[in-house]
Parts: C-alpha cells; structure tokens; sequence
C-alpha cells in the first residue's frame, strides 16, 4: 500500500483509539488527541518504553506518523496510563514472533544481539 497519500488525516482520528501505523519507531499507536501523538511501544538499546510520536499533519519537521487504520479503543486512558500495562497492550498487536525469544517483529533492532544477551543471563 502506497502511504504516501493513503493515511487517515489528524481530524479524522478518534482520541484513545489504537491504529495501525507506518512511523520510525512503531506499527501499532494509541491516539493522544491533546498532545497532538500516537502513544507507542518503543525498544531502544534493550529497554522498551511507551514515547511519544507526533503525526504527519502535524509538524513538517517532528511528524512521522502516518496512521493507516483504526483497530479498536485502547482499554487504557491515553492521558493516565500504567507504562507496563500499556507497553503490553501494545506489543500484543505484533503477530509475527520470534521463536527463539517470543519478541515481536517491533522489538527485532538488534535482535540477534538481544537473543544472545538473554540466553547469557
């Protein structure tokens, strides 16, 4: 799919609802209207943490979220969540797993690296 000019724009998100997205970091968001970003599950350096990213309409330099499709309500409030509950809510939505670890395609930056460090601990 070409997203280049297929992508639901800002005013027609619904806040707190979770989307799949074609962002830097992420494939799976939660709509935070207020903040103007997506809530996602970023891993980075082996820690995995909920950030922030803004959305394409938003800003011509900091936007990098191109929503693609609403999937359902996020069972969480986007302004008050717990981080553990969110990131797994999340990490949840990838399908694709690996079967040595159990990560999602999401977490594979560095995967084979993270493989090994775990097996070591």
């Amino acid at each position: 799919m070409n997203t280049e000019n297929k992508y639901i724009k800002v005013n027609n998100l619904k806040n707190g609802y979770t989307y799949k997205i074609k962002a830097r970091n992420s494939d799976y968001g939660v709509w935070n209207e207020r903040k103007g970003e997506f809530v996602i599950s970023r891993f980075k350096f082996y820690d995995n943490y909920t950030f922030g990213e803004i959305h394409w309409d938003l800003s011509d330099h900091f936007g990098t979220v191109k929503p693609l499709e609403e999937l359902e309500k996020c069972p969480y409030d986007v302004e008050n969540y717990e981080e553990k509950s969110m990131l797994t809510y999340l990490n949840e939505f990838d399908t694709i797993k690996c079967s040595e670890c159990g990560r999602g395609k999401n977490e594979w930056i560095r995967h084979e690296d993270w493989c090994k460090k775990r097996k070591e601990v």
